[in-house]
């Protein structure tokens, strides 16, 4: 029962570690687009509540980790985890296209699928890495 909870909380811990890691970076890219397109200005806004939900949404996605692989390679084992939110993000990209995203927050509407499937890889290895070492 310790094990279990020791595993649960580090899944949670991780995941949120790598959705800020995530959002970071998001937020950098979405910054680098935006500015250098001068006719968009700059419209990110970065807040308590926007970086909460990457730490919320990022640690409930942290518990992938919990499920067991044949490889400890964390690069790949990383690649694989982050399969799993990508998939539900282009699906809601694809069924929401109008929303400002349920499970996955965004930061601007002009922001590109692909930012947000590079910060999903962001989010993979950071916490794959952060799981791995503290297990």
């Amino acid at each position: 029962m310790k094990n279990l909870l020791r595993n649960v909380s580090v899944a949670f811990a991780a995941g949120s570690a790598g959705g800020v890691v995530g959002a970071v970076f998001l937020w950098l890219v979405a910054e680098a687009i935006l500015q250098r397109n001068s006719l968009w200005g700059s419209t990110v806004k970065v807040s308590v509540v926007w970086i909460a939900q990457f730490v919320l949404f990022g640690g409930l996605w942290g518990f992938l980790q919990l499920i067991p692989f044949q490889t400890q390679r964390a690069w790949r084992r990383g690649l694989i985890i982050a399969l799993i939110p990508i998939t539900a993000l282009l699906l809601e990209l694809v069924l929401l296209p109008k929303t400002e995203g349920f499970f996955f927050p965004r930061v601007v509407a002009r922001t590109r699928p692909w930012t947000e499937i590079g910060a999903l890889l962001v989010w993979g290895q950071v916490s794959t890495w952060w799981f791995l070492k503290a297990k």
